[in-house]
């Protein structure tokens, strides 16, 4: 199976931009690679909320989707796993970890999330994150979103309103930042 997508606990999208690496499979002129490219850059900037209550951010995903690293340097790896391991926890995208605190005035950490069971994809399982789990695969299907025209998924809660009302219905369903 290799590596897979792994997707903010908030937005639904992954921890890396809209154009991975690679603009072959999109078939896009240099232009719209460009527009696309630069709306998606926030992907990038992660957070890690570890199990131990700790809220790094500014941390960039470095391998297999699952593997971060802080700007201090440390590794962390996104996962569920209840045990106190200082370097485990999950990701959410900066500009969703500060929707949130904007919007809420919830400074979301892990101890805030409902304890859920671990799945491959999904980032909380009691969480309902409607049409972008569509576009969830291995792969997070950037080609079909485009095609789709439902790009604005991808756009960040912070300067996207169509983005953010869809983001606050998943917020509704966090029973710690109501």
């Amino acid at each position: 199976m290799g590596c897979w997508d792994i997707y903010c606990l908030l937005c639904g999208n992954p921890c890396h931009s809209l154009i991975y690496n690679d603009n072959n499979y999109l078939n896009l002129n240099e232009k719209e690679f460009r527009l696309f490219k630069n709306f998606t850059d926030w992907l990038y900037r992660c957070t890690i909320l570890t199990v131990n209550n700790e809220i790094i951010h500014n941390c960039r995903e470095v391998s297999c989707n699952i593997d971060f690293v802080a700007p201090n340097k440390n590794k962390y790896i996104a996962s569920l796993d209840y045990k106190s391991d200082k370097n485990k926890g999950i990701f959410i995208h900066d500009d969703c970890w500060k929707f949130i605190k904007n919007k809420y005035g919830v400074e979301l950490k892990f101890s805030d999330l409902a304890k859920t069971k671990e799945t491959l994809y999904k980032p909380l399982s009691y969480i309902k994150y409607g049409e972008i789990e569509t576009y969830w695969d291995q792969d997070f299907n950037f080609a079909s979103i485009i095609k789709d025209k439902k790009l604005w998924m991808c756009l960040s809660p912070l300067t996207s309103s169509k983005n953010a009302k869809r983001v606050k219905h998943i917020i509704k369903q966090m029973k710690s930042v109501k």
